[in-house]
């Protein structure tokens, strides 16, 4: 009787065990990466999906993809900028135009006397093929103001299909040129139609001066809403003219209305309520 119930308890653990013992999964061989987009199907198959693609299929301003890179510009920061959330390549589509704000090139062929200050609009509307450029001079002479790290954005107010009715626009930090950028002082603001040449439609705001709103680096995600207006946010503080305790409050949001051919700068803030410190300022980074 025992030897009959131990065969018949070894037959029902192994059965338990079977059913337990997990599937082995079906797995397919190795794939090759596809780094030339071919068609799926056909493994033997090596045309480009891109060449390939009917008329059709494409977006009819679209065209093959250069073969190579094309030298165009550069710019006087070595990255031309200093946080990712800035913003130096902005596109529209309506133009088919895509644009680089940046510090003017020592290499611009225009301006023998350029300044490490000027800022730069470099654009293109045959998807980098050739390009073209404006600038606007800093105000060095000008109690040292010399413009850096600028964002910047397309502004099609009238709904045109040329860039040449089309506005750049752009802003960022400026600094005393006297003491290499030792101190940010202020901000400026830029716009101008998208032609060749330099223009001086520029404001420079400082933020010791009564009225100015107290903000530094307006350069974080610059964008346009509905093709008449202009927005970038800051940080804001209680006051930037200290060197050793300026109190970061926030985000200062700074924002250029389009109004008849001129632009019209206004400013408002999104102060958060935060923890501070034992000295007043707030826990937070800007």
């Amino acid at each position: 009787m025992k030897k009959g119930l131990l065969l018949v308890l070894g037959a029902s653990a192994a059965f338990s065990l079977f059913a337990q013992a997990p599937q082995t999964p079906k797995i397919a061989g190795c794939r090759m990466a596809d780094l030339n987009l071919k068609k799926a199907g056909n493994p033997d198959n090596s045309g480009n999906f891109f060449a390939s693609a009917s008329a059709m299929d494409r977006h009819p301003n679209q065209v093959a993809p250069l073969a190579e890179g094309t030298m165009f510009t550069s710019s006087y920061n070595a990255f031309t900028l200093l946080v990712s959330q800035s913003h130096m390549l902005y596109a529209n589509q309506a133009l088919s135009a895509v644009l680089f704000t940046h510090r003017m090139s020592r290499d611009w062929p225009a301006d023998a006397n350029v300044g490490s200050g000027y800022i730069e609009y470099s654009w293109t509307t045959d998807f980098g093929a050739t390009w073209d450029s404006s600038y606007y001079q800093d105000q060095a002479v000008l109690a040292n103001k010399a413009f850096r790290y600028p964002t910047g954005a397309i502004l099609n107010p009238t709904g045109n299909t040329s860039v040449a009715n089309a506005y750049s626009v752009s802003t960022g930090p400026w600094t005393n040129s006297a003491t290499s950028g030792n101190s940010w002082l202020g901000y400026y603001a830029n716009y101008q139609k998208m032609m060749n040449g330099a223009t001086m439609n520029t404001t420079v705001f400082t933020v010791s001066t009564p009225g100015s709103a107290i903000q530094y680096f307006p350069r974080i995600g610059s964008q346009v809403v509905n093709d008449s207006t202009y927005w970038v946010t800051s940080s804001l503080y209680n006051d930037p003219a200290s060197t050793t305790n300026p109190g970061l409050r926030g985000a200062g949001l700074m924002k250029g209305t389009y109004s008849m051919g001129n632009m019209v700068w206004t400013f408002d803030s999104i102060k958060p309520s935060v923890h501070h410190d034992g000295s007043g300022n707030a826990d937070m980074y800007s």
